[in-house]
């Protein structure tokens, strides 16, 4: 999958939860822990991957920017296993 169809797929995501942000925007700070619950759900069922304690620790900064080279690691992880 290219960067920029990923990028689509998680702009697209985020935006269905939360209105106003930037690519760099820290979203834990702006949203409810309910939400980035929804969004990393929608996300693991909509790309195939796994979350995991490895994964939550990278996306400790909860971006658009941070997910777009955070989840290609482990869509490339998945598909190994």
């Amino acid at each position: 999958m290219d960067q920029n169809h990923l990028y689509k797929i998680i702009r697209e995501t985020v935006s269905l939860y939360i209105e106003e942000y930037d690519d760099d925007t820290n979203l834990l700070g702006i949203t409810p822990v309910r939400n980035i619950i929804y969004i990393l759900s929608d996300l693991e069922k909509g790309l195939s991957f796994v979350i995991d304690d490895f994964f939550i620790n990278e996306v400790k900064q909860f971006s658009i920017d941070n997910l777009c080279k955070v989840i290609p690691k482990y869509l490339f992880q998945t598909a190994n296993n």
